[in-house]
């Protein structure tokens, strides 16, 4: 509540300033799934009998596919000149964390930014931003469906985040300061990001079609402390918010503890977990674009083709280095995934087409303590997704298809009943039903689960181990109103 009035005052701050533009704005989005038909299989009813109760359950939800929350809603505002400007934003989600007795989940954000060198020649497009900001220029220019969580359930489950589902085109190429609010459980894991509560964002367009970027980040947090995750409320000593603990290293006193503070950190790891990202457009060729992840210690590579009028194509390779790190058991010793992600778009008039195939192979570990003197190498983890659709005046129709197909390997050591290794695969579709209604967009859907092999319950640690079965059948109505203003 406080933050909302603070925003209350400062947006009528600025509606007296002497910014040139300002502007105010809201988004909401929830879904409606007013009935949903499960069919258990056999073996998966009896390998978790406390949580799957008979064969066939009836079920029924209003929330965001993608978290707890029944909503996912936030308020923003900003004013600019042509040489900086301030922006503010608080993001609301429902459910159990809006709860009294549980950790507000709102969270606020805020950018102030500039461009310093206003009147020196070539150099005045150099632009500052401080707090929590972000850019997407260079990122991958192909998304996904917002019906995967759906399609695909889990997806980031099965496979412990190594590829990203919901918003795909960071497979492409990551955004600078790619997820506001933090991404993944643990340090090793491939979409690993910190939660950041300050950073820097640097910009630059030397030439024309020429940009440059970098994000660094003092004050890094993890959203887990070692294998620990996301708590919930239930059951003594969980927690309905994440262990805070420092991703950066602790501060030069050491006071860190759980609590954010506005303490310095070492130079050297901060700047070791920078990103630097330039970019060069092709006058109607394409984009081509490169950039170091510290955090991850991943090179990133794209090209996005754009020559072909109605028909674009987005290629993206992620090439990891292992971690040297030895004050860094997260790292050290440790590669991501190779990356190879590759995405097209067609439109017309009245059809559209949109197709992608992410792939994530070859991470390593040596210095795991499961198999002491042998390197875990991770097998094929690999996401297909086709959304055609054709438009009908306002309202738009179309089929989404989905398929997750993951290798076994040492690491996630996926078995079969019988304890013989196994592969895993997901695969769901759905028919829907879009309109725009102005600045609202309502959407209704059919979408069904297939029965495939498929494990039971995730486990954080290691290895991710599954007893075998199939995925249950599933068929459900889901039904999305999206406004903004």
């Amino acid at each position: 509540m406080k933050k909302l009035i603070t925003l209350s005052v400062l947006l009528c701050a600025l509606a007296g300033s002497v910014f040139a533009q300002w502007y105010i704005g809201g988004y909401g989005t929830s879904w409606w799934i007013p009935y949903r038909l499960t069919v258990l299989n056999t073996d998966g009813a009896l390998r978790s009998p406390d949580s799957l109760d008979g064969k066939v359950q009836h079920t029924t939800a209003v929330q965001v596919p993608w978290g707890e929350g029944d909503i996912s809603a936030g308020i923003y505002a900003g004013g600019s000149t042509a040489w900086g400007g301030l922006n503010l934003g608080i993001s609301i989600a429902g459910g159990a964390g809006n709860l009294p007795e549980a950790f507000s989940s709102a969270k606020a954000s805020a950018v102030v930014w500039a461009k310093p060198l206003k009147g020196v020649s070539h150099m005045e497009s150099l632009a500052i931003s401080l707090g929590t900001p972000n850019n997407d220029k260079l990122q991958g220019k192909i998304g996904g469906s917002n019906l995967v969580s759906y399609v695909l359930n889990d997806s980031y489950r099965i496979q412990g985040f190594r590829l990203d589902y919901a918003d795909s085109q960071n497979n492409i190429f990551s955004r600078l300061n790619p997820y506001n609010w933090g991404k993944a459980n643990r340090p090793d894991e491939n979409l690993y990001w910190p939660r950041i509560s300050a950073g820097a964002l640097v910009t630059f367009e030397p030439v024309e079609n020429l940009f440059i970027g970098a994000f660094i980040s003092p004050e890094q947090w993890n959203l887990s402390e070692g294998s620990q995750s996301w708590g919930h409320l239930s059951g003594p000593g969980n927690l309905a918010y994440p262990v805070v603990d420092p991703a950066n290293g602790y501060s030069l006193d050491g006071k860190d503890g759980a609590t954010i503070d506005q303490d310095f950190y070492d130079a050297r790891k901060v700047y070791q977990k920078m990103q630097f990202a330039v970019g060069y457009e092709i006058p109607k060729i394409g984009l081509a674009r490169v950039q170091y992840v510290g955090m991850r210690n991943v090179i990133e590579a794209a090209f996005q083709l754009t020559a072909l009028g109605d028909l674009m194509f987005d290629l993206g390779f992620k090439f990891p280095f292992e971690g040297t790190d030895k004050d860094d058991p997260f790292t050290y010793k440790k590669k991501r995934d190779y990356q190879v992600s590759l995405a097209m778009n067609y439109k017309s008039d009245t059809f559209n087409l949109m197709a992608r195939v992410d792939t994530a192979f070859g991470g390593s570990d040596a210095s795991n303590t499961t198999y002491p003197g042998e390197v875990m190498v991770r097998g094929l983890n690999m996401i297909a997704y086709l959304v055609p659709s054709y438009k009908l005046g306002d309202a738009t129709v179309g089929l989404d298809f989905g398929l997750e197909y993951e290798q076994h390997d040492l690491r996630n050591d996926f078995k079969d009943q019988d304890g013989n290794e196994m592969d895993q695969v997901k695969m769901g579709a759905a028919l829907w039903f879009s309109r725009n209604l102005g600045p609202v967009q309502f959407k209704i859907a059919v979408v069904t689960r297939f029965p495939l092999p498929y494990g039971g319950s995730y486990d954080n640690g290691l290895p991710l181990y599954w007893t075998g079965g199939k995925q249950a059948f599933e068929l459900m109505f889901p039904l999305m109103i999206s406004a903004g203003f």
